[in-house]
């Protein structure tokens, strides 16, 4: 299963002095203590008047792709978390069109009259809620830093794809869920676009692996259970069994031991249901080298 997070974010914007822009005014430090509770300085972002704007157009946008709001419209409405006010002003703005066709909504930091920022005045970056589409119609909601998702997000790809979770830098970072529009899923941890830590990976057939990834593959202690009930437990190496593992399979058969790319392949036991044993050397999942083969036989008492 292949996934791709991340979009191209970076785009020439059409001038927001353009547009009509408004001036989010940061809670004072004892309505944040009152609201917060035991969690100062913690505000949901739909308390100002310019996030409930934002909250109200963000939802009328659409896609030019009839795949993505067809998702969107099934998943509803992104559902922002609480935001740690961090001292920054930003402004909100009207749908910008950038020079590549795609479109901007939400909120950017940027210099205006009268007001004392701390950052480069000549900057006019996404910083904050906003919603992104791609020219391919691909649709972004979520948090931004500095022009790049950062923070908690969701992705509806062109295809349907869904990936919603964590963002750095903009790519794929944290914790994460993401939907094939076929069903197949992966949620676990991701480092850069890939999955990379644990996680469980699903197919519509009924296919299961719960384990570790290393740079987007099955790697490590992992366990996949096929469609059929089929299990395997063990090591994996880059998408392959590899390695010390145990197979069982449906009709009782039993094997634990060596694997090299998928095949039974050194030192190992394998089990029938009738109790047949055999101990020994394996080569490309056939008997090979020393072993010994034990049969079980039963007694049959005529009187």
């Amino acid at each position: 299963m292949g996934y791709c997070c991340s979009k191209e974010n970076k785009s020439d914007m059409v001038d927001p002095k353009e547009e009509k822009l408004g001036v989010i005014e940061l809670k004072k430090e004892d309505e944040i203590l009152e609201k917060g509770g035991n969690q100062p300085f913690q505000v949901l972002y739909d308390e100002t008047p310019e996030d409930m704007k934002f909250k109200n157009g963000a939802s009328k946008i659409r896609s030019t792709n009839t795949k993505t709001n067809e998702v969107y419209e099934e998943q509803g409405p992104y559902v922002y978390e609480y935001f740690q006010p961090d001292g920054i002003k930003r402004i909100l703005s009207d749908l910008i069109i950038m020079e590549n066709g795609d479109k901007y909504y939400g909120f950017l930091y940027y210099q205006i009259p009268f007001i004392i920022l701390y950052r480069n005045a000549e900057t006019k970056e996404r910083d904050g809620k906003g919603v992104m589409i791609w020219l391919d119609g691909s649709r972004y909601d979520g948090y931004w830093n500095s022009d790049k998702t950062h923070g908690k997000g969701r992705l509806i790809h062109a295809n349907g794809d869904v990936y919603t979770g964590d963002w750095q830098e903009g790519k794929a970072n944290g914790k994460g869920l993401y939907v094939h529009s076929d069903g197949a899923s992966y949620n676990g941890e991701w480092k850069d676009d890939k999955q990379h830590g644990v996680g469980v990976e699903m197919w519509p057939d009924g296919a299961k692996y719960e384990g570790s990834y290393l740079n987007g593959m099955k790697h490590g202690q992992g366990c996949f259970t096929w469609a059929d009930g089929s299990e395997y437990k063990g090591e994996f190496s880059e998408n392959n069994i590899h390695g010390k593992g145990f197979y069982k399979w449906t009709d009782g058969r039993e094997y634990i031991g060596d694997w090299r790319n998928n095949k039974m392949h050194g030192h190992g036991m394998f089990k029938w249901s009738d109790g047949r044993i055999y101990d020994g050397e394996y080569f490309e999942d056939a008997k090979e080298g020393l072993g010994t083969f034990i049969w079980y036989f039963s007694v049959l008492n005529i009187t």
